[in-house]
């Protein structure tokens, strides 16, 4: 399994994951054009040629950003992908100059069991 920047090309399987997410009422749904949008802070998973994983990073002000869209298949739920997708999407608003990020989840659990704190 690899974290990497997400591909123009990973863009329809990044909407399948987002909208598998959405029908199960833990995310918000994200049209296809809206993830094109935000390719360049998305970070994908990749296992066995295919994405499993995806995270955006928003910049919302000059110091100020938002994780969103965060989302693991279900088959590959469990394995930490999440965390790391996190972790990669933290580095890149550090490399950005972003001091302060936040979410809004509806899946609090995860970043609580997790101790993710930027």
């Amino acid at each position: 399994m690899q974290i990497r920047n997400a591909k123009v090309s990973d863009a329809p399987e990044i909407n399948a994951l987002i909208s598998q997410h959405a029908e199960l009422d833990r995310l918000l749904f994200r049209s296809l054009e809206a993830i094109y949008g935000n390719l360049q802070t998305c970070v994908g998973a990749e296992a066995d040629g295919q994405v499993v994983g995806c995270c955006v990073l928003a910049v919302i002000w000059s110091d100020l950003c938002e994780v969103k869209s965060l989302a693991v298949d279900n088959g590959y739920m469990g394995k930490g992908i999440g965390r790391k997708l996190v972790e990669a999407i933290i580095s890149h608003a550090a490399d950005m100059g972003l001091e302060k990020i936040f979410t809004l989840t509806l899946e609090p659990e995860f970043f609580l069991r997790n101790e993710i704190h930027a």
